[in-house]
């Protein structure tokens, strides 16, 4: 019985080290490193070389990755946790490339722009984080597309910062339960009525 069981491990860890990343998905990487100025980041270990962003050893910094459980020689991208690491420039467009990102946690750099409704396509998403940023332009309306969201954090984008009004679709967002908007100054008009009616979960602005 032991034997089996050790042979059943041995299996899944060759499993483990011989699955792949999607070309769209490395691709969509790759841009985003070329995007946010990856050359200048504290820390890219992974991101200029050529291995699989998820297998082959360690992952890229600051990238979780999950196996695809109808397969198991396919990982996808879920996570980019890159926080305080001299992130600089704009998110880019083929975010929308990375479908099954759960967070995008960016905090405390110099990303600046507006948000791309790239986003909007990452139906899985749950925690939007770019907190102490550069971040301008309006909250997307179209992030109530994301319906797991639990978290969206613009707090401290003051230079230039957002405009503009908190849209009323967010109310839809059953799962929300912080919406960080604290020192954005340029948003105008009030907090929509309907915020916390379905939001059982929602505890701060």
């Amino acid at each position: 019985m032991q034997e089996r069981t050790l042979i059943w491990v041995v299996a899944a860890l060759l499993a483990g080290a011989s699955a792949t990343t999607p070309a769209s998905e490395v691709a969509a990487l790759r841009d985003f490193y070329g995007a946010l100025g990856g050359d200048g980041w504290l820390d890219s270990d992974g991101w200029n070389s050529s291995r699989d962003p998820c297998g082959g050893g360690e992952p890229w910094y600051g990238i979780t990755c999950e196996t695809n459980t109808s397969s198991s020689n396919t990982t996808h991208v879920v996570g980019i946790t890159l926080e305080s690491n001299q992130l600089d420039g704009t998110l880019p467009a083929s975010l929308a490339n990375l479908p099954r990102l759960r967070t995008l946690d960016l905090e405390s750099n110099l990303v600046a722009g507006t948000t791309p409704e790239a986003i909007c396509a990452l139906r899985e998403l749950e925690t939007f984080h770019v907190t102490t940023n550069r971040m301008s332009g309006t909250i997307p309306s179209c992030l109530a597309n994301c319906a797991k969201l639990s978290l969206i954090e613009y707090s401290y984008n003051s230079d230039p910062g957002l405009r503009g009004v908190i849209p009323d679709s967010l109310c839809a967002l059953r799962e929300l339960g912080d919406l960080g908007l604290q020192s954005t100054t340029g948003l105008t008009g009030t907090i929509p009525d309907c915020f916390g009616a379905n939001q059982p979960d929602l505890y701060g602005f």
